[in-house]
């Protein structure tokens, strides 16, 4: 993502919103330099976590494998240790 306007800033903070309303984390992977000071401007690095901002796809999806090894996934439960992976190249 090379740019994020305002109303991608919201969208954005609805999704974290509406995942972490069902115990689901919300994890930025490939961050710029630009789109990281605009998420601290915004607040969003703080409700999102720093913790769950990865340089690479790689490191964020192995971070997520080895906390789901810690607490694994039980079937049909979710909560704030359920851990779900999407990647999609914007």
């Amino acid at each position: 993502m090379i740019d994020i306007n305002v109303t991608a800033l919201e969208a954005l903070g609805t999704l974290q919103r509406e995942l972490a309303q069902k115990g689901i984390v919300l994890a930025i992977a490939r961050a710029n330099h630009l789109l990281q000071k605009m998420l601290k401007r915004s607040g969003l690095t703080e409700r999102i976590g720093s913790e769950q901002l990865y340089p690479t796809v790689r490191t964020g999806v192995q971070a997520l494998l080895e906390r789901r090894a810690r607490k694994p996934y039980t079937f049909g439960k979710r909560g704030k240790d359920s851990v779900y992976t999407h990647s999609s190249h914007v």
